[in-house]
């Protein structure tokens, strides 16, 4: 009632009552000030109350005795949320104070549904307890002998009150001595609720009144008894009722506002918030069939609300793991070694300060020696430490939200709230290794007497590097998986293999089927002092083929990198921005092989053929320039004159070297690959290795078979690493050279070939 109107408008008529009008509006402004406070001490009081409750329910006695109590708080508390919602949702285009949020709500919602669910399975022993007490109450009161004395009343006319008392006292009578279930089944209980209805309704409209003893008691107890009794008949509904939140349907622009300031600012309430997405069920209830224009708004904006809040819920629990697995890779990266020496931190004149400071210090022998427990007194925890344990804790309580509630159904829409957790969690993890294979660490580090040729177009990270972030990413999936039941990990790693998969990549690399264009553009950036370019959107498997197609055609090829027969890599022999080593050894290989998989190995094993082919296409057109030379040398090799006349006439030696080198050096990374890749397949399936084995030794050499299922077995042996028998894609790229050729021109190239080898070791 709106009383400062109607105060104003008697001020106007009555001049005495202005005085009376301020003090009342003044004692209005005070209640609601008053109330606000009141109100929040209230709703803390009933949440520690409830969480109480929550706490002994699974105690049978407590709850077969303390089950009204129980519903009356559940009650009274949706009540106080329903209080506080409507006269805290003020017009929603003026800024809402941020103290007016009060986000107990949000605890007391989850209470209260916890509660509720905790009842809704636990009816039989509540229902044992009701019955119980309502026998007692029954006998203590002697209810039967007070409705029979009611019964022979005078004043009660037998043909109507007093057969509805007949039932009533039946009834009654058969809570005592008859089994509660049937009774309930049998709606007698019903029948009780509606005579008890009757009788007081006759009661009220008869002309005389009944003149008898504790005639306001024995009312009062039918009514106790018949309330009563529809928790044995009627139990889920009027939990439901007790518990339903469908008028916060209404109120969805204040309940967003809640859930933002939930995700900024408390985090311990984050694991209550689940709650909020299951009540979108109660929301259903405001439904009805008779009008229908309302019914399908109604229906539609429920769905949307369902939506946006588990898809804001999903996205946020996804960026709170995401953010622990940075921050636990972070971590765990420190175990491994720096990628070169040369970039280790220099100590800074501050940290050189307190080296000199500390040399002056008294000697070990003249300071007091250290209690034991002094460890005891440190104060202070590592601040990364601290951020860390915040956030898995965030991430624990975001989980248990999301994932408390397995399916949630409106109307024919089903929803299952933990799938847009794994959505947004598997779009991060692709977007992290499509990004996480690029180094940008080295990006403004040069080393001193750098040329051109030591730039990369783009640095990408060991294979070692980013096999250990991503197990570290998985630890993080493993911990998901304990905590919500599901299996986020096979998700993740379903998206490692597509990662990896042949068709995708050559889609990726179809428009340039050499890479070529990419290390272009990579290498006019770095030149011109420019951030290298990366392409974020292709797999880490078209990555890395460009890294290590550029490394081996052009920088392994200059003089600053030789191949070592001891270490079985190659090797740098002065100060680079890449170390070949690091890159090229069994460990990183195999790393490579781990991250890639055969699928892998093919495409990489296939652009490295085709630069074979290239290079070996380059070095032919050579020769046959310079076959008259050859010819020459071939005839005179022991006149040193003719020799010296021979060399002279030969043309662009110094690029078929570099060629040649080329050449060998993709011959030999084939080799090492081929060998990290099968130690891998030995280790970790060597059952599989064993069948590859077995079957192709029940058949020859299969290079000269002209069947094609021996040729797709033995392309899959390549892709493990067997080559022994027959190297497939070699075979191919040396194929696609000869077939070019005669048979005599072919004899050819091959003498001018091993001449210009015995002149390059010369040379």
């Amino acid at each position: 009632m709106n009383l400062g109107t109607e105060f104003e408008v008697t001020s106007k008529s009555k001049e005495k009552i202005g005085k009376l009008k301020s003090i009342v509006n003044e004692a209005f402004s005070a209640s609601h000030s008053q109330a606000i406070i009141l109100h929040r001490d209230r709703r803390q009081y009933i949440r520690g109350q409830l969480q109480q409750m929550l706490a002994l329910l699974n105690n049978d006695n407590i709850l077969s005795k303390k089950f009204t109590t129980i519903v009356a708080g559940i009650s009274f508390a949706r009540d106080e949320i329903m209080w506080y919602f409507v006269h805290n949702d003020k017009d929603p285009k003026k800024k809402r104070d941020s103290k007016s949020i009060d986000l107990i709500v949000i605890d007391l919602i989850y209470l209260v549904c916890e509660i509720a669910n905790g009842l809704l399975s636990r009816r039989e022993i509540a229902q044992r307890g009701i019955a119980k007490h309502i026998r007692a109450l029954v006998i203590s009161q002697n209810l039967p002998a007070e409705i029979e004395l009611l019964m022979h009343a005078p004043q009660l006319p037998h043909d109507s009150a007093g057969l509805i008392l007949y039932g009533i006292h039946s009834c009654i009578n058969s809570i005592q001595n008859s089994d509660i279930k049937e009774l309930a089944k049998s709606g007698e209980f019903e029948a009780l609720r509606l005579n008890n209805i009757r009788f007081q309704a006759h009661a009220s409209l008869q002309q005389e009144l009944l003149q008898t003893e504790n005639y306001s008691t024995i009312i009062n107890l039918m009514s106790t008894v018949s309330d009563l009794t529809k928790w044995l008949d009627m139990y889920d509904e009027h939990i439901a009722e007790a518990s339903s939140f469908k008028c916060l349907f209404f109120f969805q622009t204040s309940l967003q506002e809640h859930i933002k300031e939930c995700f900024d600012t408390q985090a311990d309430a984050l694991r209550s918030i689940g709650a909020l997405g299951s009540i979108v069920t109660d929301f259903s209830n405001n439904l009805t069939s008779i009008w229908p224009a309302e019914y399908n708004w109604l229906n539609t904006h429920t769905i949307c609300f369902a939506t946006e809040f588990y898809s804001a819920l999903g996205q946020y629990t996804s960026a709170v793991a995401y953010d622990v697995a940075m921050q636990k890779i972070e971590i765990q990266s420190r175990t491994l070694p720096r990628e070169t020496v040369a970039y280790l931190p220099k100590p800074s004149r501050v940290v050189l300060d307190a080296k000199k400071k500390a040399l002056n210090r008294r000697q070990a022998s003249e300071r007091p020696l250290v209690r034991p427990g002094l460890e005891s007194t440190l104060k202070g925890t590592d601040i990364e430490v601290q951020s860390f344990d915040r956030l898995q804790t965030l991430m624990k309580n975001l989980i248990l939200a999301i994932s408390k509630q397995p399916s949630i159904k409106i109307q024919e829409v089903e929803f299952q709230p933990i799938e847009f957790f794994i959505d947004s969690l598997a779009n991060r993890f692709r977007n992290f290794l499509n990004q996480a294979v690029y180094r940008i660490d080295l990006f403004g580090k040069e080393i001193v007497g750098q040329n051109k040729d030591d730039l990369m177009s783009f640095d990408a990270k060991r294979p070692t590097v980013l096999l250990h972030e991503i197990k570290s990413f998985m630890m993080i999936a493993k911990t998901i998986d304990g905590l919500a039941g599901t299996d986020i990990v096979a998700v993740l790693r379903d998206i490692l293999i597509e990662q990896s998969d042949l068709e995708k990549a050559r889609a990726f690399t179809s428009g340039d089927a050499e890479g070529f264009a990419d290390q272009i553009k990579g290498r006019q950036a770095r030149e011109k002092g420019k951030p290298p370019v990366m392409n974020v959107i292709q797999p880490f498997l078209v990555t890395y083929m460009q890294w290590y197609c550029e490394f081996l055609s052009s920088k392994a090829a200059t003089r600053n990198t030789v191949y070592s027969q001891s270490r079985r890599a190659f090797c740098s022999i002065s100060a680079s921005t890449v170390e070949a080593q690091t890159y090229t050894d069994a460990h990183e290989l195999e790393a490579l092989s781990e991250l890639i998989g055969p699928q892998g190995i093919q495409f990489m094993d296939l652009k490295l053929t085709r630069q074979i082919t290239i290079l070996c296409g380059s070095i032919q057109e050579m020769i046959f320039q310079n076959t008259e030379a050859l010819e020459l040398i071939s005839v005179c090799w022991t006149d040193e004159s003719v020799m010296k006349e021979a060399l002279r006439k030969m043309r662009h030696m110094r690029d078929f070297i570099t060629k040649m080198i080329s050449v060998g050096i993709i011959l030999e990374f084939r080799k090492l690959m081929a060998s990290s890749s099968r130690h891998v397949i030995s280790t970790k399936f060597p059952k599989i290795e064993a069948l590859v084995v077995a079957t192709q030794h029940q058949y020859g050499d299969s290079c000269t078979e002209t069947d094609k299922d021996f040729k797709v077995l033995d392309s899959l042996a390549n892709q493990i690493g067997m080559r022994e028998r027959c190297d497939v894609m070699l075979k191919w790229a040396l194929s696609a050279l000869t077939g070019k050729q005669s048979s005599v021109n072919g004899v050819v190239f091959t003498m001018h070939i091993y001449q210009l080898l015995i002149i390059v070791s010369i040379h």
